[in-house]
């Protein structure tokens, strides 16, 4: 693969997730919010009465956790320097979100698998169910889960956007908008909310995939004390050397 074109891609799965996001939150089941036992088993029902809708969304939720964890390579590199830079860290932390969001998928299969069989329909079967996902939602061991989520989600996106002003190679709105990104987006909830929500991390993002996207080769592989100055103050270049003296 050409260098340009390897760029394209990571430019595009910088942008492409937030639209997947998107219509996952579209197509999939309105469900509650909430940990309770009756919540999850509201969950349960709504599941078992749009399952192809409920497939459909966690695969589509899936391939973008996949193609940002490509994305953050990009992010990663961009924002490099002499030394490991909060931009790295976002990066790093963005990575471990998706991871996250890999594991969610999986939470998801199981809640499919648990309305998908007939010997599981009964009443008893299914408050059982509700009760178990109600424990392993507010399970102890399961604290580690919440702490990556809110490093990766929240503090992440903070990071990047920290360094998108840092180094002034993205409009300035771009950094403020992904910066408010992470707080938001942990709050945020419903179908409309959660659309609104990925239509704005798009807007945020679109300048960085810009960037990546225009870059020459020249800048993507420049060395890392070039690659970390600030767009509005350059590294200077280095003084020439003195001529040598004539011979006499």
């Amino acid at each position: 693969m050409k260098l340009s074109t390897a760029r394209k891609v990571l430019a595009s799965c910088l942008v492409v997730p937030p639209v997947l996001w998107a219509l996952s939150t579209l197509i999939g089941p309105d469900t509650p919010d909430g940990s309770s036992t009756k919540d999850q088993l509201t969950t349960l029902h709504k599941i078992a009465d749009h399952k192809s809708a409920f497939l459909t969304s966690g695969i589509l939720f899936l391939v973008g956790a996949f193609l940002f964890l490509i994305a953050t390579y990009g992010i990663v590199h961009v924002y490099r320097g002499l030394k490991v830079g909060v931009g790295q860290v976002a990066g790093g932390l963005l990575a471990i979100a998706m991871s996250v969001f890999v594991m969610f998928y999986g939470f998801g299969v199981t809640q499919y698998e648990m309305v998908n069989h007939a010997e599981f329909k009964t009443v008893t079967t299914q408050l059982s169910f509700a009760r178990l996902e109600h424990f392993s939602q507010n399970s102890g061991p399961g604290a580690i889960v919440f702490i990556a989520f809110l490093l990766g989600i929240v503090i992440g996106p903070i990071l990047l956007g920290i360094a998108m002003l840092r180094r002034r190679n993205v409009p300035v709105w771009a950094g403020v908008l992904t910066i408010l990104t992470g707080p938001v987006g942990f709050v945020i909830s419903g179908k409309a909310g959660q659309t609104i929500f990925q239509a704005v991390l798009l807007a945020a993002l679109a300048p960085l995939a810009m960037l990546i996207w225009r870059m020459s080769d020249e800048e993507w592989d420049a060395p890392r004390e070039v690659a970390g100055a600030r767009q509005d103050r350059p590294v200077a270049p280095e003084p020439a050397a003195p001529a040598a003296a004539p011979a006499v």
